[in-house]
């Protein structure tokens, strides 16, 4: 296929950069990412994955260690996107290792806020918790730590459950099961 789009720098640094990341090969991601955007008058057919390109970048970045520039690719993320709930999980994070924790906080809270709070996106407030406890506000961190156990730990506990059931298969037919018989929980 990589050889099929060798034509393109467009497409063959996009299948590059998804072959590298694959392999958890951060700095081939990086770079590949960078001619990726940095590739004048890329086709149109390509803009509707700009934010799966952000995230790619991002998660290399973030692999690779940096945060700073990893939360600059999360940003970038259109808050239009499917992929809005993500990449605000990832940026809490990256913020987090990066030290910035007043924006990991922020970035955290707005998981739970607006249209957002209706989103399944247990992370963030474990990130809050942990940012709140680094800048030694701990009470705030303990009820950080209880938000997350009162609106996530019936699913956690369910989760954890089917993990040790030995239950492997993929949750994702089960899910849309689910969603088809509306009022009838999957076992």
């Amino acid at each position: 296929t990589l050889a099929l789009m060798a034509g393109s720098p467009s497409y063959s640094a996009l299948g590059r950069a998804l072959w590298h990341s694959k392999r958890n090969e951060y700095s081939k991601t990086m770079q590949e990412m960078k001619r990726f955007f940095e590739t004048p008058n890329p086709p149109a057919a390509l803009k509707p994955y700009s934010n799966t390109a952000h995230m790619i970048y991002a998660r290399a970045l973030y692999g690779y260690g940096d945060y700073v520039q990893a939360a600059q690719q999360y940003r970038m993320v259109d808050k239009r996107s499917n992929d809005l709930a993500a990449s605000l999980s990832e940026l809490s994070w990256a913020y987090l290792m990066a030290e910035k924790y007043n924006e990991s906080i922020g970035t955290a809270m707005s998981m739970q806020a607006g249209g957002m709070r209706h989103t399944f996106a247990p992370e963030g407030p474990m990130v809050m918790a942990m940012a709140l406890n680094e800048i030694c506000q701990y009470p705030e961190s303990v009820r950080a730590a209880a938000v997350f156990r009162k609106h996530y730990e019936d699913a956690f506990r369910w989760l954890a459950r089917w993990k040790n059931e030995g239950k492997t298969s993929n949750l994702y037919p089960l899910a849309l099961d689910f969603l088809r018989k509306t009022g009838k929980t999957p076992v």
